[in-house]
């Protein structure tokens, strides 16, 4: 809990920001944001217990491959899917 708690304020807007653009499916924005999460993160600015360079470098590597994993995702091409109103399934 030290570790993660380190940094508290600015780790919950970067995974808040993380989450809310995977949810919107901006997946290049969530893989900017884990990057920076990562950064802010090997130099201890956030999930650290003290300032210094490479402290949760074990942390660091996770959002370096959230932010990959993204990347990946955003040069994907997925097909629009338009619902009509004459597929819509009415209930009785």
């Amino acid at each position: 809990m030290a570790l993660l708690g380190g940094g508290a304020v600015l780790a919950g807007l970067m995974l808040g920001a993380i989450a809310a653009f995977i949810i919107d499916c901006k997946f290049n924005w969530a893989a900017l944001f884990a990057g920076a999460a990562a950064v802010l993160s090997f130099f201890s600015f956030i999930h650290g217990t003290s300032l210094g360079i490479g402290s949760s470098v074990p942390v660091a590597f996770g959002y370096l491959i959230v932010a990959a994993f993204c990347f990946v995702l955003s040069r994907q091409s997925y097909p629009e899917t338009v619902v009509s109103a004459d597929h819509a399934v009415a209930e009785d």
